[in-house]
């Protein structure tokens, strides 16, 4: 009830994707003493439209997709059961043909696009991309757990009971270690070719680095190699210091960098240690 503001600016409203997240009950709760809603995103939805729903129903209450997210999907989306191993099944829902271009008509009205490109000059983007060859007893597990969801290696027995663990768990072994136990932060080194790799990229680049890392191991490992690399934390003299080019080489990770932050001063090489999953987070970072 204390609730004083009639208008609000979601920057980065692609954070409000999910109506079932802690911020977004939260943002509901006021929600009817809001008169005025402006959301600024670059990216809407990066990882498919059904992350456009709730957004769109802060500005509209419903009124141009739905005023119900099971309906919104059963409208414009068609589903079917995939196993996930142990006897469960997920739901994946898959868009329906021209459900895409209907969804873009539907909102056109209450969005505005700026093309940066056509009001910031910026250097040409060049991606060099750089082959990390798994050292062939690591190859060979990789393999195996692809194939068999279990291994042993050097004595440790590893099971995966479902894709989404699997593709996590080859996740780590590519990066160089994994965590024999998913509750525990205690992790077993693997191998140190993407190290390697990355001393390369170092080595090449014309200034500092800034590294893009993916599990709680990869910055502890990368800084043993590195005594001189930094954490990105959350103490703004970190970002400062980046800024100002007083750090060579700056770890981060996409989730909690990849918004709202002012890095581009420090330098403008970015490695690509661990990549995850999300096109949201790749394209924010």
């Amino acid at each position: 009830n204390g609730w004083p503001y009639d208008f609000v600016a979601l920057d980065e409203s692609s954070s409000f994707k999910d109506g079932t997240a802690k911020r977004s009950k939260s943002l509901k709760k006021v929600w009817p003493r809001v008169l005025t809603c402006v959301e600024m995103t670059g990216t809407p939805a990066a990882n498919g439209l059904e992350r456009l729903w709730f957004q769109m129903y802060l500005l509209d209450g419903g009124a141009r997709l739905g005023s119900n997210y099971q309906a919104f999907l059963r409208r414009f989306y068609t589903c079917e059961k995939v196993f996930v191993g142990g006897g469960r099944s997920v739901p994946k829902w898959t868009i329906r043909d021209g459900a895409e271009d209907e969804i873009h008509n539907l909102v056109s009205d209450i969005v505005m696009t700026v093309d940066a490109s056509e009001h910031i000059k910026l250097p040409p983007h060049e991606v060099l991309p750089v082959p990390v060859k798994l050292p062939d007893d690591v190859r060979a597990l990789y393999r195996e757990l692809e194939n068999e969801f279990l291994a042993e290696f050097y004595g440790d027995t590893i099971a995966i009971n479902n894709a989404a663990a699997l593709s996590g768990k080859l996740l780590q072994v590519t990066s160089g270690a994994h965590y024999p136990d998913p509750e525990s932060r205690e992790w077993v080194a693997l191998h140190s070719a993407k190290l390697d790799a990355l001393e390369g990229v170092a080595e090449r680049a014309d200034g500092p680095l800034l590294v893009a890392y993916n599990f709680r191991f990869d910055p502890e490992r990368i800084m043993r190699r590195f005594p001189d690399a930094v954490l990105l934390d959350n103490d703004p003299a970190t970002q400062d210091a980046w800024n100002a080019g007083e750090i060579d080489m700056l770890l981060a990770h996409p989730a909690s960098a990849g918004h709202g932050l002012n890095l581009q001063f420090g330098g403008n090489n970015l490695a690509w240690y661990g990549l995850n999953w999300s096109l949201e987070l790749v394209l924010q970072f």
